[in-house]
């Protein structure tokens, strides 16, 4: 089981904000942050305009073992985002991915029943972008665990919002966010106002094998 006593134990400064919903501070370094931000400024708007459906084509096949993205819609299988298409862009090579996989891996290592899906993902909101609340496993149910990995903090507004928990923060650059991907932790982001972006790296925590035994 992951418990706040045991991430403490591995040496990180944990912050209970509320039950299950744990910060992590300094988990990663400046050079990341730097390594994500040149990888930001480097990428073109056109790669930014691609990222998120395809990673949607290739969820939509594990889960449904099709990626006809609009078959599924249509048939009220999947949700698509539309707002979000621009969104997104992946980590392939950075030293952060090497790093973070093995740390937070570190950390599941206390539920033998899960797995860290790995860092793979960057996300952006820029002034007005929202994203709406949402409960993450409800479109992938082998999901467990959110971990969200704060590049910057320099943007305006932009808070992360429990609304059924009455919370609203807005973490510090270099700090870990955690917390289960039930229906207890609905949870949407604010939209940034005027100047800097909002970056941050989302990933999951999963249920090992859990496509191989359930099928849709």
């Amino acid at each position: 089981m992951i418990t706040k006593e045991h991430i403490e134990s591995l040496g990180w400064d944990v912050e209970e904000i509320d039950d299950q919903i744990w910060l992590i501070k300094d988990f990663i370094s400046e050079h990341h942050v730097k390594e994500i931000l040149d990888l930001c400024e480097s990428t073109s708007e056109e790669s930014w305009n691609h990222f998120y459906m395809d990673t949607l084509r290739r969820f939509a096949f594990k889960k449904f073992k099709t990626d006809d993205i609009d078959s599924l819609v249509s048939s009220g299988k999947l949700s698509v985002t539309w707002n979000w298409i621009d969104k997104t862009i992946a980590i392939v090579e950075q030293d952060i991915k090497k790093y973070v996989d093995e740390k937070v891996s570190e950390i599941v290592s206390a539920d033998s029943r899960l797995k860290f899906n790995g860092l793979h993902t960057v996300q952006r909101q820029y002034e007005g972008a929202e994203l709406v609340t949402h409960v993450d496993n409800q479109t992938d149910p082998s999901l467990e665990w959110a971990v969200i990995i704060y590049i910057n903090d320099d943007y305006t507004n932009g808070e992360l919002v429990f609304p059924d928990r009455g919370i609203q923060i807005k973490p510090k650059s270099r700090s870990l966010l955690m917390f289960p991907t039930h229906e207890g932790y609905r949870h949407g982001v604010n939209p940034p106002g005027p100047g800097p972006k909002r970056y941050v790296l989302p990933s999951f925590v999963a249920i090992k094998n859990f496509y191989d035994t359930h099928t849709y």
